[in-house]
């Protein structure tokens, strides 16, 4: 069974210097899972709304509990759950991992950074022999080089929890069939990067879903130490496109026959199924939005 202590001193506030924010600490141990340690915390220490212990009167308000793996084994396996207070209650009553009602669902949106990688070719000088005659003739030949640059992006996160009926393996093959895949909603095309799951309760589990938004970006422009006339450069990209090169042995894509010179264009790589989201375990576009 889980015992849960407090591992922070009390504070001692007057009524004139009552904080608007502050949080308390518990360590829980014998606990194997996170929602098994906020439960515990919830039922035998603070629940949501309770007032902040040290504090005179109801100023300060239980409104978010938070919860991060203490590394042990055996009876030592534990968490650590931090009680978020604010004045009055104000806050968002939110959880980590979600709470354990069958019907629970919530969206998440946060930026997300990746890196472009943008190939480009340069003229390079070379020297060699005329075969009219022994001078040397100074042509040039082309190489490679590659921008680097980073976009921000959109990451979208879906929890829904679901019970028996919806979490068996017909389903998690529709989402595994479906990963990498692109979906339409909210106006944007986003990639579907999987789904997670974890047992929250005897017979809830909950479903995390996750994509993101790839915004595209303009033309790179040309690198700094390159004269601009001796380049050729890769063009704008539009959202969830790869810049792909070619040499002049080889065919663009898509195209035929051979080319006598280094070429740069973009292919879309991904299967678009713009409603391929509706049949993912626990429905979470439609539960969410």
């Amino acid at each position: 069974m889980p015992t849960a202590r407090r591992i922070e001193p009390s504070e001692s506030y007057g009524e004139g210097a009552i904080p608007s924010n502050a949080t308390i600490r518990y360590e829980v141990l014998n606990a194997y899972k996170a929602s098994e340690a906020i439960l515990y915390v919830k039922e035998n220490e603070i629940d949501v709304g309770d007032i902040h212990p040290d504090v005179p009167g109801s100023r300060l308000q239980a409104t978010r509990f938070r919860a991060a793996e203490r590394i042990g084994s055996g009876n030592d396996r534990g968490w650590f759950v931090d009680v978020e207070f604010g004045v009055d209650g104000t806050g968002a009553n939110f959880e980590e991992p979600p709470v354990t009602e069958p019907d629970y669902s919530t969206a998440e949106y946060s930026t997300l950074e990746r890196v472009i990688k943008a190939p480009y070719f340069f003229k390079t000088p070379v020297q060699f022999p005329d075969p009219a005659g022994g001078t040397v003739v100074t042509g040039f030949d082309w190489e490679k080089g590659v921008q680097e640059f980073t976009i921000t992006g959109l990451s979208f996160r879906a929890v829904v929890n679901v019970g028996p009926s919806d979490y068996n393996l017909g389903q998690f093959r529709v989402a595994a069939e479906q990963a990498n895949k692109l979906h339409t909603f909210g106006q944007l095309q986003w990639q579907y990067l999987g789904a997670d799951s974890a047992q929250v309760s005897a017979d809830v589990w909950s479903i995390t879903h996750e994509w993101w938004h790839d915004p595209g970006n303009p033309e790179p422009g040309p690198p700094t130490v390159v004269n601009i006339a001796d380049l050729i450069l890769a063009g704008p990209r539009a959202t969830f496109e790869d810049y792909v090169s070619w040499v002049s042995d080889a065919t663009p894509p898509g195209g035929t026959g051979a080319i006598y010179e280094p070429g740069i264009s973009v292919y879309k790589p991904f299967i678009e199924d713009a409603n391929g989201f509706a049949n993912l375990p626990g429905d979470p576009i439609g539960r969410v939005s």
